[in-house]
């Protein structure tokens, strides 16, 4: 087993690390560093040779960028403030960082399929209602038409029977057919 330090990095990855380190400061010291004076250097040559020196010189991220022939110094400004720097990080193992962008992709997905989800059910839904109204309309106004061109059926030979209780008066048993016995 490899050992493990404080904040559960093994042993590799530290010694990884801490090589990558070593290695990075070294190259800053003998690249990075220089610089400045190599600058120096070649426009006090320029000076001397008699050519136009730099009206403005600045460093932006691992550029050196200088004007030549401005008007004046806050226009070769207002140019050199146009060169953006774009730092491209190249890992030397896995990216650290493929986890949150996966996460961030995958929440701006499943909150696409969502929303278009919810639009599509909605619109289906508005368009059900439409067709039910539609068809709603036509089926009722069809039996409306119908009852008023037929005559309701009636067991009281055309007339209004209202069989109340208390209310209808008692039948004579003369009128009855029989007795109900036979």
């Amino acid at each position: 087993t490899t050992p493990t330090l404080p904040g559960g990095v093994t042993a590799p990855v530290f010694y990884q690390v801490l090589s990558n380190t070593l290695i990075i400061s070294t190259m800053k010291i003998a690249f990075v560093f220089p610089v400045p004076i190599i600058v120096a250097l070649m426009l006090n040559e320029l000076k001397s040779g008699g050519q136009p020196l730099p009206s403005t010189y600045r460093r932006v991220g691992n550029y050196s960028v200088f004007v030549f022939d401005a008007p004046d110094e806050t226009f070769a400004a207002q140019l050199i403030d146009k060169i953006s720097y774009e730092q491209v990080v190249q890992w030397l193992g896995n990216n650290p960082h493929w986890l949150e962008r996966a996460e961030r992709e995958y929440r701006r997905t499943t909150a696409g399929v969502i929303l278009a989800v919810f639009q599509a059910s909605g619109l289906a839904l508005l368009v059900c209602l439409g067709i039910g109204a539609v068809f709603g309309s036509i089926v009722f106004r069809r039996r409306r038409a119908q009852q008023a061109t037929s005559q309701a059926y009636s067991d009281a030979g055309g007339m209004l029977r209202l069989n109340i209780d208390e209310m209808t008066p008692e039948v004579d048993p003369v009128r009855l057919l029989g007795n109900g016995d036979s």
